[in-house]
């Protein structure tokens, strides 16, 4: 690399690390707001990813100390901080370029759901032939149900208002996490059986990751943690005491 190119690519990271918020210096997790995955307005129940990652981090006798960040935010600021971690992350080609990922920390399926009697939605072309559809403005269903073409969008400011607005009839479907709506609905006080999950409309893994300066021992600490979190139990426990059994 020609010294120009080099001083250009340090002063572009100094001017991105000097234009993010200051971080904690104890923390090295960050993370965004997504119940019940993440949550950081109930500290005794801070989110499934949260409990599994903290609990890999102790096993790994690493220290665990998480911030909530606007997800861009949290992205940016990983990449900034050597041996910094952000939690939830899922593949995609341009990510893949940027951040080492250490350890899936759950899988998920992305469906439409709906209301009995109703038939299940198991396809975009479905969707868009059906009544009205919520997702959580602002979120990544959002992006995933315009960019399969659907226009009979109802946004919902939370979870909790887009299934309430479904449990009420005011709506058709509801594009989601299955294990979140399943979640959402117990919060609001319905019974699940009551849904209808359709088939998967794509499949997603989200992960632990950090900037590609972080050392690769760190990362198989970490790697080797969530698998032991599996063998010995604690991954299920933790993921019954949010979705059940």
């Amino acid at each position: 690399m020609r010294p120009t190119a080099f001083f250009r690519m340090l002063a572009a990271a100094t001017l991105l690390a000097l234009s993010l918020p200051g971080l904690s210096a104890d923390v090295t997790v960050v993370t965004s707001f997504l119940p019940p995955f993440t949550s950081p307005d109930t500290p005794e129940r801070p989110g499934f990813y949260v409990e599994v990652a903290k609990a890999a981090f102790e096993k790994a006798g690493l220290p665990f100390s998480v911030e909530f960040q606007p997800w861009a935010r949290a992205q940016a600021t990983t990449l900034a901080t050597p041996g910094l971690f952000i939690l939830g992350l899922a593949h995609t080609p341009e990510r893949d370029k940027k951040f080492k990922f250490a350890a899936e920390i759950a899988s998920h399926d992305i469906c439409f759901v709906s209301m009995k009697p109703h038939a299940p939605i198991n396809s975009a072309r479905e969707a868009r032939g059906a009544g009205a559809v919520t997702v959580r403005a602002g979120s990544v269903f959002e992006s995933m149900a315009r960019n399969i073409g659907l226009t009979n969008l109802d946004l919902g400011q939370t979870d909790e208002q887009s299934a309430r607005q479904l449990s009420r009839g005011h709506l058709q479907a509801w594009l989601v996490y299955d294990q979140a709506a399943i979640y959402t609905w117990r919060v609001i006080n319905a019974d699940p059986k009551d849904l209808v999950i359709g088939a998967p409309i794509q499949h997603e893994g989200v992960f632990l990751a950090t900037s590609r300066e972080t050392s690769d021992e760190t990362i198989k600490k970490l790697h080797d943690a969530v698998e032991s979190l599996h063998a010995d139990g604690t991954y299920d426990r933790i993921r019954e005491k949010y979705f059940g059994s």
